[in-house]
């Protein structure tokens, strides 16, 4: 009987030796659907993946979430070479192999008008760009862009919607009627105003 016990311990432990051997770690799946939008960079999130590792022109930045913002990243433009790693736990799962994506990207321009007429300045404390009414129309309700150049807008400039302020008013000369408010144009012009998601700062009188 205690044969037949130690026999069936025996082969029990060659049993779980050759479960355990047969479950080594296997690499993770190359992340997916790499794409980029407004200088964010994203991809389909990796089962089992503890993060992801992106390599971009050979500099390594590491991350937990499905993205990147490449917007200080790449402010000088040019061609960037990116590569994305799904990063395993090193006993379940391995790092996975790089998927490649390459973009081309231009430097955001210091300053700029879009189709609307709106201008804009780039303001390298911030990231992004402040705005101002420009050849804009600003009757009605007035929708002010996002981005520009796919770098947000962060400010509202000095008389930004002022159809009285100089630049404006020489563009709208045979388009505007002067009102004063105790001795001081104003916006009689605008109901409404949208403003951008990444706003941080309005300038002076930006509305009046």
């Amino acid at each position: 009987v205690l044969l037949c016990i130690l026999s069936v311990l025996l082969l029990s432990f060659a049993l779980l030796a050759l479960f355990g051997c047969s479950k080594s770690p296997k690499a993770l799946p190359a992340p997916e659907n790499i794409a980029v939008d407004k200088r964010i960079l994203t991809w389909d999130s990796v089962e089992h993946a503890t993060g992801y590792v992106v390599y971009i022109n050979d500099e390594k930045y590491e991350t937990t979430e499905c993205q990147l913002d490449l917007h200080e990243l790449t402010l000088a433009g040019g061609t960037f070479n990116i590569d994305v790693i799904a990063s395993g736990d090193q006993k379940s799962y391995l790092d996975s192999l790089g998927m490649r994506f390459t973009v081309t990207l231009d430097a955001p321009p210091e300053s700029g008008t879009d189709e609307l007429g709106f201008a804009y300045t780039y303001c390298e404390d911030v990231v992004g760009y402040e705005v101002s009414a420009g050849t804009a129309d600003l009757t009605g309700t007035v929708v002010i862009p996002d981005y520009f150049c796919d770098y947000p807008v962060k400010r509202l400039a000095k008389y930004a919607l002022n159809p009285y302020y100089l630049p404006y008013l020489e563009s709208h000369l045979s388009d505007l009627s002067y009102n004063y408010l105790n001795n001081k144009a104003a916006n009689t012009e605008t109901t409404a105003v949208v403003l951008p998601d990444h706003l941080e700062k309005i300038g002076d009188q930006a509305f009046v």
